[in-house]
């Protein structure tokens, strides 16, 4: 959950202040989801699922 957290902070200079922490707070707001999303198939898996998410990707 951190790892998906940290990685996705690390995308500020391409998505944007703003973007990050709309994805920030839908991974905070659905830990569980994410934690299955990086379970099935990796942190780059669940990074790229949850900006998909908010509308990022």
């Amino acid at each position: 959950m951190f790892t998906v957290i940290a990685r996705l902070g690390s995308l500020v200079w391409k998505y944007g202040v703003a973007g990050i922490n709309r994805a920030i707070a839908f991974a905070r707001n659905n830990r569980a989801l994410v934690d299955r999303w990086a379970a099935r198939a990796g942190y780059a898996y669940a990074v790229e699922m949850v900006l998909r998410a908010v509308g990022l990707l």
